[in-house]
């Protein structure tokens, strides 16, 4: 008697998720990922890693409970530290087979593509920056920000400006009152001839440190002489000048952007 076994390969389609059911899968995935994240944070704790110069091989040791014995070599990672190349995940091994065979050409591709994209987000940044203004709410007394190009307000800062200083966010009118807050940096230029030789180098490095440490404390010296202070009644930060004895609401050119 022939039994024949019918396999049906086609993909299984499964019905759309509720609401519900939809958060509850979204939370089982993110308490799974805190939970692999305090493992690998408590195995951190817990083992050192360490290099042999000898066999040129890195090992993993625990850490120090009892001083009168030195704790065993582990040549091979615990299983939860390991990286996907040391689980022989073929398409980590292809990533890093293809970089540690990479031309300079490729490298450099790579390099400029990063670079691509740090210039696109802080043009999105200055874009940004334009359009939206962060306004104080006197009935809720907390700030909002308001989008000039759509016309829409909202109590959340925008994502790509999370990392930005709310001095910057403001109307078109105050940049043209202010134009150093929009001042870019001039990048300096180092000469060939300046890294000619071993002295010559040393003397420009030197000279680098040195106006650092002049701007480090020119900028200790402005921060001293100004404070931030925000104004009870309309909400907005102004800069207090204790030397002068005066007040503006612009920031400071001192400041730089």
């Amino acid at each position: 008697m022939l039994l024949v076994v019918v396999v049906d390969a086609s993909p299984r389609i499964y019905p759309p998720l509720t609401p519900v059911k939809a958060a509850i899968k979204l939370q089982a995935v993110w308490r799974g990922l805190q939970a692999r994240r305090l493992v690998l944070n408590l195995l951190r704790d817990r083992y050192e890693k360490h290099s042999d110069l000898e066999k040129d091989r890195v090992y993993h040791v625990g850490k120090l409970t009892n001083k009168k014995e030195l704790p065993p070599k582990l040549w091979d990672p615990p299983p939860l530290l390991c990286k996907r190349y040391d689980l022989n995940d073929p398409v980590e091994i292809q990533r890093l087979a293809r970089f540690a065979t990479m031309t300079h050409d490729e490298a450099a591709r790579i390099v400029q593509h990063a670079y691509r994209c740090h210039r696109g987000r802080e043009l999105m940044r200055r874009i940004l920056r334009s359009s939206i203004k962060k306004l104080w709410d006197a009935t809720a007394g907390r700030f909002y920000y308001y989008s000039a190009t759509t016309k829409e307000t909202s109590w959340e800062k925008p994502r790509l400006l999370l990392n930005e200083a709310d001095d910057e966010l403001g109307s078109t009118a105050d940049r043209h009152q202010n134009p150093a807050q929009g001042r870019r940096r001039v990048a300096v230029t180092l000469r060939p001839e300046k890294f000619h030789n071993e002295e010559s180098a040393a003397r420009t490095i030197q000279a680098l440190y040195r106006r650092f440490a002049a701007r480090k404390m020119l900028l200790q010296l402005i921060t001293r002489r100004y404070r931030k202070i925000l104004d009870p009644v309309s909400g907005q930060p102004y800069y207090y000048d204790s030397v002068s004895d005066t007040a503006t609401w612009f920031r400071p050119a001192v400041f730089g952007e």
